[in-house]
């Protein structure tokens, strides 16, 4: 593409409602689509526009220079009752275009197109004489507004009522007697010749193509402009476990901004065939791949295609390749129990399932419960199978359920229940100790919520750099290093805590929890360890919860430390889908020191105080030593990374 079509590319997609001689106070916006503005005898342009006074409109309508004569379209409004202020539409058909060509060029012989010289003759058609860039002009006739003699107020005898008062009224915009806006179509009926060049690439059982446009010209200066590829793929398939010949079709559509660039896409399997991967190259499992392009104007022929053989080839990305090295991680979630809730066998899951059947079954609003669960429990239990990051959460939201179930399901759960409800009815007869407040704390600060006025608490924004650097431990060929690299990734996350009222004269603790994001992106490897074109992430979640402590005086530095549990939801995507997923636990420590920002403006701090209730602003930087890795399990991921992490502290 030369530079004088890149600046166009540029300059109508940042201004695309940019046209030539448009009266922008009235007629506003007025862009194409497509917004190439090409089309055959089959196909259509519209034109959308804006205006400012639409009650002003007297009639719309589309003309096209033809020659030296200027024809006017069937396409118009003939009031303004049908347009609005926003999204006016009118059409311009390629059909209409041609009916006017064929009676206003006579003879037609005598009409140069564009493509004359350029296309090939052999590749015209009936309409193709007719193809060229044409001029149209979108015209809006307004209604003259005219003069209204205004009548003047004047006392009984003749003399004017407002004669000693000068009054000037700024005029009012006047609409023109017509609003217009010009731009150009591209006539197009001659499809384009067979792409330049492919290039292809095996995928694990997908093929990755890069097809190069054909040129426009026999100068061979610019690239035709292709909306489409029409892709056929023939070979032996599996299905089912059985190998299958057919031939599948598919269509790619190609962006706005790469209509005559290189185009990559890829072909897979479809309607249960799937491409079997050819790692011993055999000649069987080789496929005939033909390609014809679409060019934006909806030209197209089948015959003008270009033929290349490629195969499929296995590709191995973090999971897979970390399991054929011989990697024990199983995958899964173990969020309070080694097995999680994954089964249906699992302790927790009896415990919910006998208080159904011991208590909700003999209950008829248990019934009805029942009832409701399973008419509707379907889908936010299909919504945390298709989103592996959502069980941790859901087990989290599940476990005061089991707590509360165990208490009336399990015999050593009854007697606790009783002891409870004893010693609790024996604190609140007897107006003891303010220690017992904790049984009955939850009910306070429900019914009470003022309480919660006095607690003070602090948020944070932690940024640090993370990788797994023991995750390849065990493993000879470090398969995360080879897939995922050695970089660094960003790590944002967010804290929130309470401060617990412990000596806080002398001392701030602080219970503090937080969760935070980062991926890694790697290029899958074929068998024999050459990076391949497929793509394979790993994403993770790091939940965290700590202890943190630091000295309460006034100086504005403060050392600190923290101490806490870690779980780390993980999910990995190959082949576009889910191969495993998994959390795994460990702790944290950290050293740090805090800087408050009050004391660069205390009268400002205070104000932001009585508007916010943040008392305290400190940036803070901290080394944290960090074990994530199930508490030393031989067949767990080891996710550690002790690492400086620095921020923003709001305290309040």
């Amino acid at each position: 593409m030369n530079k004088f079509r890149l600046l166009l590319v540029f300059f109508l997609t940042v201004f695309p409602g940019y046209m030539s001689g448009t009266d922008t106070a009235f007629l506003e916006n007025v862009y194409l689509d497509p917004d190439h503005g090409e089309m055959n005898i089959e196909g259509k342009v519209d034109i959308f526009f804006n205006l400012s006074d639409p009650d002003a409109v007297v009639e719309g309508y589309l003309t096209v220079m033809v020659g030296t004569t200027e024809v006017t379209l069937t396409s118009t409004i003939s009031d303004g009752s049908s347009m609005g202020y926003f999204n006016n539409k009118m059409t311009i058909r390629g059909s209409e275009l041609y009916d006017i060509l064929e009676t206003y060029l006579n003879p037609p012989a005598l009409h140069i197109t564009r493509f004359a010289g350029e296309k090939s003759i052999e590749d015209s058609n009936d309409f193709s004489w007719a193809d060229g860039i044409y001029d149209f002009t979108l015209v809006i006739e307004m209604e003259d507004p005219g003069t209204e003699e205004e009548e003047e107020d004047i006392f009984d005898d003749g003399s004017d009522l407002f004669e000693d008062e000068e009054e000037e009224e700024e005029p009012e915009p006047v609409a023109p007697a017509t609003a217009t806006s010009s731009f150009r179509i591209v006539f197009d009926n001659i499809p384009p010749s067979a792409p330049l060049k492919v290039e292809s690439e095996g995928g694990d059982e997908r093929i990755i193509l890069k097809i190069t446009p054909p040129y426009i010209d026999e100068r061979e200066l610019d690239h035709d402009k292709i909306g489409r590829y029409h892709i056929t793929l023939s070979g032996i398939f599996d299905r089912d476990g059985d190998e299958v010949e057919a031939e599948l079709e598919y269509v790619s559509s190609v962006s706005g901004p790469e209509y005559d660039e290189v185009w990559e896409t890829s072909v897979s399997g479809k309607d249960g065939f799937k491409l079997i991967n050819n790692d011993e190259n055999l000649e069987k499992y080789l496929y005939t791949i033909k390609i014809s392009a679409e060019d934006v104007a909806g030209n197209h022929d089948p015959e003008n295609w270009i033929e290349i053989n490629a195969s499929a080839v296995s590709t191995f990305g973090f999971w897979s390749y970390y399991k054929a090295e011989g990697g024990k991680e199983k995958g899964g979630f173990c969020f309070i129990a080694s097995a999680g809730f994954g089964s249906y066998s699992h302790p927790y899951v009896k415990i919910l399932r006998n208080f159904r059947d011991s208590y909700l079954e003999k209950w008829d609003k248990g019934k009805q419960l029942i009832n409701v669960y399973y008419s509707f429990g379907y889908y936010p239990a299909s919504l945390v199978e298709n989103y592996p990051v959502l069980k941790p959460l859901a087990r989290v939201f599940l476990i005061p359920f089991v707590i509360t179930v165990w208490f009336f399901t399990e015999s050593v759960g009854n007697l606790i229940l009783i002891m409870w409800l004893l010693l609790s009815g024996y604190y609140i007869l007897g107006k003891l100790k303010r220690k017992t407040a904790i049984f009955f704390l939850p009910l306070f600060i429900v019914f009470s919520p003022n309480l919660l006025e006095a607690v003070g608490g602090e948020f944070s924004f932690t940024n640090s750099f993370y990788y797994p650097s023991e995750i390849d431990s065990g493993i000879d060929t470090e398969p995360f290093r080879t897939v995922g690299g050695t970089k660094k990734r960003y790590l944002p996350s967010v804290t929130f805590g309470f401060q617990v009222p412990v000596l806080e004269e002398y001392i701030r603790w602080s219970l503090v929890g937080g969760i935070g994001f980062t991926r890694f992106k790697g290029t899958a490897v074929r068998a024999d360890g050459e990076k391949s074109a497929d793509s394979t992430r790993m994403h993770f979640i790091p939940l965290t919860g700590e202890v943190k402590v630091r000295p309460a005086y006034s100086f504005p530095v403060w050392p600190y430390a923290g101490f806490g549990l870690d779980y780390v939801v993980w999910w990995i995507r190959e082949k576009e889908k889910t191969a495993k997923h998994g959390g795994t636990f460990g702790f944290h420590g950290s050293l740090g020191l805090m800087i408050s920002l009050n004391w660069l403006d205390q009268r400002s701090a205070q104000k932001f105080e009585q508007s916010t209730g943040i008392s305290n602003t400190a940036l803070f930087a901290h080394y944290r030593f960090e074990k994530i890795n199930d508490f030393g399990k031989e067949n767990s991921f080891d996710l550690g990374n002790s690492r400086f992490e620095f921020g923003i502290v709001f305290e309040f």
